[in-house]
């Protein structure tokens, strides 16, 4: 029993030690900057591709556009100022379904380029913590960022819709009688769970493992991973609690307090990821004598 509490108790210092000293040496939070920028000027191109789709949207349909037109038409007094606010609003709609195609094309595009750009950041932070040199050729590692993309992009879209929405679900769930013999909360909470950690857990584990130029074993990769998505996943929590109780916030802060946290919370998740990957050196470090 004393030999498994000094084992326990060793664990808990060098990790502890370790994270503070890497955490001094790596500079984390200008590692965890770099990768935060990147990420929000994806959002940029995301946009643009969500204005495509609601240009398609409107275009598809001609009763949406009649709704948008009477809804601007009741809205705006006939004053000539508002009335020239309405033709505005009009003209960008119209704008909105002439251009979706352009919009869709420029939306894919940039985000591409933006995405690549990001993974490069990541791929230069891995390789900080790991102590790794870049020696792939330049055209190589273009290809595998646009692979990354596709394929990271769709796993974070994954964890992050069962992260937030799930729990606004759970409350709607709970209102229904029909369906008070089911413990709707547990039930919820474990498909909460699953959904969004396994998604994510599959998304960090290919970064930790395929990203860096070599010499990242599977263990490694789990452990950065595990370490990874468990703080990222109870960020997302946190996240989803505030999406939940946003209404009462929104009354005094508008959405300049979404906003806020939005940010914070995309630094927050590079924080994390880089501190997933000093866990995974420390171990590293500590199995083969690095």
């Amino acid at each position: 029993m004393i030999g498994i509490l000094r084992k326990i108790l060793g664990f808990i210092v060098y990790y502890t030690k370790g994270i503070y000293r890497k955490v001094n040496e790596e500079n984390i939070f200008f590692l965890s900057a770099g990768i935060a920028f990147n990420g929000i000027l994806c959002l940029l191109p995301v946009l643009l591709l969500f204005t495509s789709v609601i240009g398609m949207f409107l275009h598809s349909s001609s009763i949406s556009l009649q709704k948008i037109d009477q809804i601007l038409d009741t809205a705006f007094p006939p004053q000539p100022y508002a009335q020239q606010i309405q033709q505005s609003l009009k003209g960008i709609v119209r704008d909105i379904i002439h251009y979706r195609s352009t919009f869709g094309l420029y939306g894919i595009g940039i985000l591409l380029y933006a995405s690549a750009s990001m993974f490069s950041s990541i791929r230069h932070v891995l390789n900080t913590v790991y102590r790794l040199k870049s020696s792939k050729l330049v055209i190589i590692t273009i290809l595998e960022n646009i692979l990354l993309v596709i394929v990271l992009g769709a796993l974070f879209v994954v964890a992050n819709i069962f992260s937030w929405v799930l729990l606004p679900v759970t409350s709607l769930l709970k209102e229904i009688p029909n369906l008070g013999i089911i413990d709707i909360g547990s039930l919820m909470k474990s498909l909460s769970f699953a959904a969004s950690y396994i998604p994510a857990f599959i998304m960090f584990y290919v970064i930790n493992r395929f990203i860096p130029e070599r010499g990242i074993t599977n263990k490694v990769a789990l452990v950065s991973s595990i370490t990874t998505t468990s703080l990222w996943w109870i960020a997302g929590k946190e996240f989803s609690w505030y999406l939940a109780a946003f209404h009462s916030y929104s009354k005094l802060y508008g959405t300049y307090a979404f906003i806020l946290v939005f940010l914070l919370w995309v630094y927050y998740s590079s924080v994390v990821f880089v501190v997933g990957i000093m866990v995974g050196q420390l171990y590293r470090e500590r199995r083969s004598g690095i």
